[in-house]
């Protein structure tokens, strides 16, 4: 998916033929992977926090 929106944003000619403006286009796919991205890298530190404060408030457990 990461190489497809890669490949569109470095040739949006490719979606001209579907009548989309090449800036209009080129603009759209780079706002698309930002938000994606920025949601997955927002998603992962949440995961990581929660782990975090799981392992430090799990007291009588072993940790094997």
């Amino acid at each position: 998916m990461v190489g497809v929106f890669y490949y569109l944003i470095q040739n949006p000619r490719q979606l001209a033929s579907v009548g989309l403006d090449i800036t209009t286009t080129k603009t759209l796919l780079q706002a698309f992977t930002a938000v994606f991205f920025g949601l997955l890298l927002f998603a992962g530190i949440a995961l990581l926090i929660v782990n975090i404060y799981r392992l430090v408030t799990v007291k009588n457990k072993s940790k094997l």
